[in-house]
């Protein structure tokens, strides 16, 4: 082989090694997973709201809220939503927030038991939210979350529904790292489920 051959090959090794070096250098984020957990309700009846047993269920409106990555949308584009890659819920929001509504519905006893659809129990009453938004918008400063559902209280034997109303719980990000979006979510799924009680007291 000749010298500028060699000083040509020598030349391709050198580069190759620096790339290697640059990617091994390259650390890629580690998945994380966030419960969503809330505070007990505020206000807690001596009495049933409702006499029988409540069913509670979440269902997405959309696919794209099945999904466990944190979604997020620009105030610009606000019809482009788009996934993080590396942040996600313990569980699909839809059964994070069906869990959690029966678990606090039952603390505030606004029903003789309250169930979800995997406990199989034969129920009264059914409450049926649609999850139609549920991600963070990212605006001047920190953003918002928002979270939208539509909500049908349903009775056995009875036609027409008793309650049909929808939802919205938005609250400020205060801060600019992530366990502050985390945080915002908690405090939209406070006011949703505080909302949720509200309408089931007045439907007694």
């Amino acid at each position: 082989m000749t010298d500028i051959g060699l000083r040509g090959y020598f030349s391709v090794l050198v580069c190759l090694s620096a790339l290697l070096g640059c990617s091994a250098g390259t650390r890629v984020p580690e998945d994380s997973f966030y419960r969503l957990e809330v505070g007990a309700p505020e206000s807690v009846r001596e009495k049933a709201a409702l006499d029988g047993v409540l069913l509670v269920e979440v269902v997405a409106a959309a696919p794209i809220y099945r999904d466990r990555s944190f979604l997020f949308s620009d105030n610009a584009s606000p019809q482009r939503l788009q996934r993080h890659h590396y942040r996600h819920w313990v569980d699909s929001p839809p059964n994070l927030l069906e869990h959690g509504l029966a678990k606090y519905l039952s603390a505030a006893r606004m029903a003789t038991l309250v169930v979800t659809p995997d406990e199989r129990i034969d129920h009264r009453y059914r409450l049926r939210l649609s999850l139609e938004r549920f991600e963070h918008i990212r605006d001047q400063g920190n953003g918002a979350v928002v979270i939208e559902a539509k909500q049908m209280l349903t009775k056995r034997d009875v036609k027409l529904p008793l309650q049909h109303d929808r939802l919205t719980a938005k609250s400020i990000v205060q801060g600019s790292d992530f366990p502050a979006v985390v945080a915002a979510y908690r405090n939209c799924v406070e006011s949703l489920y505080a909302q949720v009680q509200s309408a089931l007291v007045q439907s007694e």
